[in-house]
Protein backbone atom coordinates (compact mmCIF):
# COMPACT_ATOMS: atom_id res chain seq x y z
CA UNK A 1 0.00 0.00 0.00
CA UNK A 2 1.12 3.71 -0.62
CA UNK A 3 0.28 6.95 1.11
CA UNK A 4 -0.12 10.02 -1.55
CA UNK A 5 -2.05 13.16 -0.31
CA UNK A 6 -3.30 11.73 3.00
CA UNK A 7 -4.82 8.45 1.22
CA UNK A 8 -3.03 5.15 1.17
CA UNK A 9 -3.34 3.07 -2.29
CA UNK A 10 -3.58 -0.10 -3.02
CA UNK A 11 -2.50 -1.50 -6.64
CA UNK A 12 -6.21 -2.69 -7.00
CA UNK A 13 -7.09 1.37 -6.39
CA UNK A 14 -4.41 2.57 -8.97
CA UNK A 15 -5.79 -0.06 -11.82
CA UNK A 16 -9.42 0.95 -10.93
CA UNK A 17 -8.21 4.46 -11.27
CA UNK A 18 -6.52 3.80 -14.42
CA UNK A 19 -9.55 1.86 -15.61
CA UNK A 20 -11.89 4.88 -14.53
CA UNK A 21 -10.64 7.14 -17.31
CA UNK A 22 -8.30 4.97 -19.62
CA UNK A 23 -7.17 7.59 -21.82
CA UNK A 24 -6.77 10.46 -19.04
CA UNK A 25 -3.83 11.36 -17.08
CA UNK A 26 -4.28 8.31 -14.67
CA UNK A 27 -5.05 6.09 -17.61
CA UNK A 28 -3.06 3.47 -19.68
CA UNK A 29 -0.20 3.34 -21.39
CA UNK A 30 1.43 0.71 -23.74
CA UNK A 31 4.58 0.59 -24.41
CA UNK A 32 7.74 -1.75 -24.81
CA UNK A 33 10.58 -1.03 -22.44
CA UNK A 34 14.16 -1.08 -23.65
CA UNK A 35 15.51 -2.69 -19.57
CA UNK A 36 14.17 -5.47 -17.25
CA UNK A 37 13.51 -3.06 -14.34
CA UNK A 38 10.96 -2.98 -11.35
CA UNK A 39 9.72 0.65 -11.20
CA UNK A 40 8.05 1.82 -8.31
CA UNK A 41 5.48 4.60 -7.86
CA UNK A 42 5.13 5.40 -3.86
CA UNK A 43 5.73 1.99 -2.66
CA UNK A 44 3.97 0.12 -5.35
CA UNK A 45 6.09 -2.03 -7.68
CA UNK A 46 5.35 -2.93 -11.29
CA UNK A 47 7.92 -4.92 -12.82
CA UNK A 48 8.78 -4.58 -16.41
CA UNK A 49 10.65 -6.86 -18.99
CA UNK A 50 12.37 -6.09 -21.58
CA UNK A 51 10.96 -6.39 -25.29
CA UNK A 52 7.99 -7.24 -23.76
CA UNK A 53 4.80 -5.17 -24.54
CA UNK A 54 3.57 -3.97 -21.47
CA UNK A 55 0.08 -2.45 -20.16
CA UNK A 56 0.56 0.13 -17.59
CA UNK A 57 -0.72 2.78 -15.43
CA UNK A 58 0.34 6.07 -16.43
CA UNK A 59 2.22 6.68 -13.52
CA UNK A 60 4.66 3.78 -13.45
CA UNK A 61 5.15 4.53 -17.21
CA UNK A 62 6.72 8.25 -16.31
CA UNK A 63 8.95 7.29 -13.69
CA UNK A 64 10.14 4.81 -16.25
CA UNK A 65 10.69 7.35 -18.71
CA UNK A 66 12.03 9.93 -16.27
CA UNK A 67 14.58 7.37 -15.55
CA UNK A 68 15.32 6.46 -18.77
CA UNK A 69 15.78 10.35 -19.39
CA UNK A 70 18.00 10.78 -16.61
CA UNK A 71 20.07 8.77 -17.30
CA UNK A 72 20.72 9.75 -20.82
CA UNK A 73 21.27 13.08 -18.92
CA UNK A 74 23.60 12.22 -17.31
CA UNK A 75 25.63 9.90 -19.80
CA UNK A 76 25.39 13.25 -21.96
CA UNK A 77 27.45 15.15 -19.09
CA UNK A 78 29.64 12.65 -18.65
CA UNK A 79 30.51 12.48 -22.54
CA UNK A 80 30.69 16.29 -22.44
CA UNK A 81 33.26 16.36 -19.30
CA UNK A 82 35.95 13.81 -20.82
CA UNK A 83 35.72 15.86 -24.59
CA UNK A 84 36.61 19.34 -22.59
CA UNK A 85 39.37 17.41 -20.60
CA UNK A 86 42.97 18.61 -22.09
CA UNK A 87 45.12 15.84 -23.79
CA UNK A 88 47.51 14.57 -21.60
CA UNK A 89 51.25 14.65 -22.45
CA UNK A 90 51.72 11.12 -21.08
CA UNK A 91 50.62 7.44 -23.10
CA UNK A 92 50.68 4.24 -21.16
CA UNK A 93 53.41 1.48 -23.00
CA UNK A 94 51.74 -1.40 -24.10
CA UNK A 95 53.93 -3.31 -21.49
CA UNK A 96 53.18 -1.82 -18.34
CA UNK A 97 51.28 1.06 -16.80
CA UNK A 98 54.90 3.66 -16.68
CA UNK A 99 54.31 6.80 -18.75
CA UNK A 100 56.39 6.60 -21.92
CA UNK A 101 58.92 9.51 -22.85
Amino acid sequence: MSKIDGKTWTMEEVIAAANADPDGPSGWVTFTPDDTVPVSWNGLTWNFTRGREHKVPRCFYDVYMNSVMETRRAYQGAEEQLKARPATAHTVSYEGWAPQR
